[in-house]
């Protein structure tokens, strides 16, 4: 007699199955994304191998009925998240991708625009360092933090680096404003901290220091600028 197999037999095709319950949106999601889908694979790839053994040699194994309910209630629970989820975010278009779900943080302009106040308080402060008939609002643009914006602003004036060269560097997008025309275009266009693009544009510098060091103004300019 050849070897019993169990219809379907595999392990990926019994894993198949088990998964069959969790939503589609769900099976969708990357582990990475869905942490929760990562472990409830894990437990099917080994509720697969006790059915298989069941199947080949017969009696019971509590393991088998163990991680079985425990895939079920798991099943349940991310189906009712993401139909939850998914109902809420379909009336309001979002995406059902839970890292789309997560708050992105403030740009520079959108953290001056929304305290007017405490903007116009900060552009009073760093007027000296400003380029010249610059706003403070333009010289942000396209940062991703206020901070990074005005440790920028620190760094350029106490290096005597022109302040479109080093923004172009530590954001990668070239500035809208202002003349860049001794710039140099950042390697692979992508922006890079603020220690590597002093680095790169005055290599006599301690990068690692004066980018330290304008960021710890930044943060006291931000600070003083609230109170």
């Amino acid at each position: 007699m050849g070897e019993y197999r169990p219809p379907g037999g595999s392990i990926a095709t019994l894993r198949s199955g088990l998964l069959r319950g969790v939503a589609p949106q769900t099976a969708a999601l990357t582990p990475r994304e869905a942490p929760q889908l990562f472990h409830l694979r894990k437990n099917a790839e080994a509720v697969a191998k006790l059915a298989i053994r069941e199947l080949l040699f017969g009696g019971t194994d509590c393991r088998f009925k163990g991680e079985l309910m425990k895939i079920k209630w798991m099943i349940a629970g991310m189906s009712l998240a993401v139909l939850c989820a998914g109902s809420a975010g379909t009336a309001a278009g979002q995406s059902l991708n839970p890292v789309h779900w997560m708050k992105k943080s403030p740009t520079a302009s959108e953290q001056l625009a929304a305290n007017k106040d405490e903007s116009k308080k900060l552009a009073g402060l760093l007027q000296a360092i400003l380029p010249g008939k610059t706003k403070l609002e333009d010289a942000c643009a396209g940062f991703a933090k206020l901070e990074t914006c005005v440790a920028t602003l620190h760094a350029s004036h106490n290096l005597k680096i022109k302040f479109n060269c080093l923004k172009w560097d530590v954001t990668g997008a070239q500035p809208a404003s202002g003349s860049v025309s001794s710039c140099t275009v950042p390697e692979n266009g992508k922006g890079v901290s603020l220690a590597r693009a002093i680095q790169t544009l005055k290599p006599d510098a301690d990068a690692k220091v004066e980018a330290k060091t304008a960021e710890r103004r930044a943060q006291e300019d931000i600070k003083d600028a609230n109170s």
